[in-house]
């Protein structure tokens, strides 16, 4: 028997089992796959030369959601930065079992709900940091380290290696990376 469960409304609805939707990747021609036209969210020039710098970097790791037919669900920009790239074959995932509104619907969802998480500014400081540090170049895929430097103060973060009289006397300096332009705290490794 379904459970009953308060949809975020309030009121009492069947709880509906979670379906997987998608098929395994295929490779797809990129001229195959339709766009759709009512596809709301702006993806600008500097937006989608970043994702072909993420491609590069990080390979093709997610791939696009289609329907059946070829139209695109998900991965606007991403088709747009894999056509720039000159790519001529692109990997998909098949969704299937979605109705024609629910398919228009979760093209607005996937892009809404993204927007609706937030950072923990102190763990994304640390791990930038650290990346930074590594060499990494973030501020290629949209991040100021700078703005984060300023908004998590990683000299109030505890050392459990250090002495208190340490502790008392250490400086902060601030390390200019070569690749990115940014100054960072730099923060000891926490692996």
């Amino acid at each position: 028997m379904a459970k009953r469960e308060k949809n975020l409304s309030g009121s009492s609805q069947e709880q509906k089992p979670v379906r997987i939707s998608g098929r395994a990747w295929e490779m797809r021609p990129i001229d195959s796959i339709i766009p759709y036209a009512r596809n709301a969210k702006i993806h600008s020039a500097d937006q989608v030369a970043r994702i072909r710098g993420s491609l590069r970097e990080f390979g093709f790791v997610r791939p696009l959601l289609i329907d059946g037919a070829g139209n695109l669900i998900s991965g606007h920009g991403t088709l747009e930065a894999a056509r720039a790239e000159g790519m001529e074959t692109v990997p998909c995932v098949v969704v299937e079992g979605l109705s024609d509104t629910q398919r228009r619907a979760y093209i607005h969802a996937d892009n809404k709900l993204a927007e609706l998480s937030s950072w923990d500014e102190e763990l994304l400081g640390l791990d930038l940091g650290d990346l930074t540090a590594d060499g990494m170049d973030l501020s290629a895929y949209g991040f100021d380290l700078a703005q984060v430097n300023a908004s998590t103060n990683l000299d109030d973060l505890e050392d459990p290696d250090e002495s208190v009289a340490e502790s008392q006397t250490r400086t902060t300096k601030m390390v200019d990376c070569p690749k990115c332009g940014f100054s960072f705290k730099p923060t000891k490794s926490r692996r």
